[in-house]
C-alpha cells in the first residue's frame, strides 16, 4: 500500500527514523549522566545561594527535556491527545446539537435521530438502515454494539442548515451527508433527489445514500481516536461503502487518480482535484485490502490512535 509508511517499529517509522530517535535517546541519557555527577559540584559552588552558570542552567533544560522525553516515549502523551480530542468532540457536538433545539426526536436501536418536520417522511428508513449496517461494521471493526453508545444523527431539511450547524460553506458542491464533531449530519434525501416520487426518492436512498459511509467515518474515529489523515478516513469509509452497498466511487476517474502522490492526498487532500482524491483513497484502501486482508487494515486502524 504506497501511502503507507513501511519498514520496522509502530505508527510508520522506518528503520532510519528509528536509529535516529535512539541515537537522540542515548546523546539525552549521557547528558542527564553528567547533569547528575555535577550536581555535587554546582551546589559546592554556589553555597546557600543559587547561582547558576550557562552550564548548569544546559545540563538542567537537558535532563527536563529527557523527562519529557521519556514521557513521550512511555505514551503519557497519548493519554493527554486523547483527552483534549475528547473535549474538543464535545464542545463540538454541542455547538452541533444547538442547530436541532427545535427538532423532533425517534430513537431505533443504534441510533438516536433528531429531524424538522421537512425530513419526517424519511426517518424510518434512516433507522432501518442504521439498524442493518451499525452491527455489520460493528464486527468490522472489532466492536461489540451493545458495548457502543447510541450514534447521533441529525437530519436536515436543506443545505443551508446543514452548512451552519457544522461551520463549513460547501458552496455547490454540497455533500448529502458529513460527520462532524462525534455526529451524522444528513441532508434530506429529497433535496439531492431530483424526483417528486416518494417511492424513487427511497430507493435512490437505499442504494447510494451515505448511511454506510458516514458509520464508517463514525467507527473510524472511535477506534482510532480521532488520530487520522482526511484520505485515510475517506478511503477506509468509500471501501466498506463498496463492500456493502456495492457503490464504487467515480470509476471514470480511476486513470486520472494515479497521477496523484501520496505526499498530495497527505497534504494537498482538499486543494486538488477533491473528486480524483477520494477515488485515489479508494484504491490505496481497496488495493491494500486485496493484498493484506481486511484484519491488516483494521490493525492498521487501531495502531493510529
Amino acid at each position: 500500500m504506497e501511502a503507507f509508511s513501511g519498514g520496522r517499529a509502530c505508527r510508520g517509522i522506518t528503520i532510519d527514523k528509528y536509529l535516529q530517535l535512539k541515537f537522540i535517546e542515548y546523546v539525552l541519557i549521557s547528558t542527564a549522566y553528567i547533569c547528575i555527577n555535577d550536581r555535587r559540584q554546582i551546589i559546592m559552588r554556589n553555597g546557600p545561594y543559587l547561582k547558576l552558570y550557562k552550564g548548569d542552567i544546559i545540563y538542567i533544560l537537558s535532563f527536563i527535556f529527557l523527562c519529557i522525553y521519556i514521557l513521550f516515549k512511555l505514551g503519557f502523551y497519548k493519554n493527554i491527545k486523547q483527552n483534549l480530542y475528547l473535549t474538543e468532540q464535545k464542545l463540538l457536538s454541542k455547538k452541533i446539537m444547538g442547530y436541532s433545539l427545535e427538532y423532533k426526536y425517534e430513537e431505533g436501536e443504534y441510533a438516536k435521530i433528531y429531524y424538522s418536520q421537512a425530513g419526517q417522511d424519511y426517518v424510518n428508513v434512516i433507522k432501518q438502515a442504521v439498524d442493518i449496517y451499525f452491527p455489520m461494521l460493528a464486527e468490522d471493526f472489532g466492536l461489540q454494539p451493545e458495548g457502543l453508545d447510541k450514534v447521533t444523527i441529525i437530519l436536515y431539511p436543506n443545505a443551508v442548515e446543514l452548512q451552519n450547524a457544522i461551520r463549513y460553506d460547501y458552496g455547490e458542491k454540497i455533500p448529502m451527508g458529513v460527520y462532524y464533531g462525534g455526529i451524522i449530519n444528513l441532508l434530506s434525501p429529497q433535496f439531492y433527489v431530483q424526483s417528486d416520487n416518494y417511492g424513487e426518492i427511497i430507493e435512490y436512498f437505499i442504494e447510494n445514500g451515505p448511511v454506510v459511509h458516514e458509520l464508517t467515518h463514525y467507527f473510524t474515529d472511535i477506534k482510532a481516536r480521532g488520530n487520522y489523515d482526511i484520505w485515510f478516513s475517506e478511503g477506509v469509509a468509500l471501501y466498506y461503502e463498496y463492500k456493502y452497498t456495492n457503490f464504487e466511487w467515480r470509476r471514470d476517474l480511476k486513470e486520472y487518480a494515479r497521477e496523484i502522490t501520496p505526499e498530495q492526498l497527505k497534504y494537498n487532500f482538499r486543494s486538488i482535484n477533491e473528486a480524483a482524491a477520494y477515488r485515489k483513497s479508494f484504491d490505496i484502501v481497496h488495493s491494500y485490502v486485496g493484498k493484506y486482508g481486511e484484519p491488516a487494515l483494521q490493525n492498521r486502524i487501531g495502531e493510529l490512535k
